[in-house]
């Protein structure tokens, strides 16, 4: 088990440290620039006939063989562990909707302090984010601005996502931890033919002080508020956003097949 969290380690370009804040934080920035957040792997699984998380080898051989990453159970979950292997105290939190889990974030503790982490929101807005009961951490990235406000626990949260003044999402992040049989029904629930990454081909991927992203037929760029988005027109524009995106090997032909079959068309 060791040698595939060093493994992790090797693919993010960095060596394991004493667990520090900036550590953290610049495990977070290489994890955006090296592992994407993207659906395709999700397609390829489902088409295959699995309807669980890939094992972390599995998840470890996909960041390598195709630049694959995932979507919020994998790489949260998989960099919780990372962490762990690395002497982080992490917590694992839920976003519910009634009793179906929908979402996992972390907290991470340092130094008796509590911060916010989360790499499933296709965002650059990641943390770490100190976790200060009642204060609201107030971020815009591109069109979207970002309000993390903490509970009196100082381990729950609620995040809302804002665009152009109107709410699309929110995620009450509660502890309790989700249990391993939560987790596992709801990674399960996310392979429902009518869930967001069944019906949609998404990617995104975070240079240094810019993002790209592509959402079905958009590919838009994020830096600082500005949002660009430039339309794809046939399969050659979206094999050169992937190009752009460092991701030339991801199974382009293969997850356009999988949507259509669903009644999806990207073009």
């Amino acid at each position: 088990m060791d040698n595939l969290e060093y493994g992790f380690l090797k693919i993010l370009n960095l060596l394991s440290e004493k667990p520090t804040l900036e550590f953290l934080g610049r495990l977070l920035k290489q994890h955006q620039r090296y592992v994407p957040y993207e659906n395709i792997s999700k397609l390829i699984r489902k088409k295959e006939g699995h309807f669980t998380l890939p094992t972390f080898a599995e998840y470890l051989n996909d960041i390598k063989a195709f630049g694959y990453g995932g979507t919020c159970f994998t790489q949260n979950i998989y960099f919780n562990q990372l962490l762990q292997f690395l002497e982080f105290e992490t917590t694992m939190l839920g976003h519910w909707n009634g009793d179906k889990l929908t979402h996992p974030s972390l907290v991470v503790q340092i130094e008796n302090k509590n911060y916010f982490v989360d790499l499933g929101i296709m965002s650059s807005y990641v943390g770490p984010i100190l976790l200060q009961p009642g204060k609201t951490d107030i971020s815009t990235v591109g069109n979207q601005t970002y309000h993390l406000t903490a509970a009196e626990d100082k381990m729950s949260s609620n995040l809302q996502i804002f665009r152009h003044g109107k709410m699309i999402r929110e995620h009450k992040n509660s502890f309790p931890s989700p249990t391993a049989e939560q987790l596992t029904q709801g990674v399960l629930d996310t392979f429902e033919k009518s869930e967001m990454f069944m019906t949609n081909l998404v990617a995104h991927k975070v240079f240094g002080d810019f993002s790209l992203g592509i959402w079905n037929s958009s590919f838009y760029r994020d830096q600082g508020e500005t949002h660009e988005v430039t339309p794809l027109h046939d399969l050659s524009e979206l094999i050169a956003a992937f190009e752009q995106l460092e991701m030339p090997k991801a199974q382009f032909h293969e997850a356009l097949a999988i949507l259509a079959d669903a009644n999806v068309k990207i073009f």
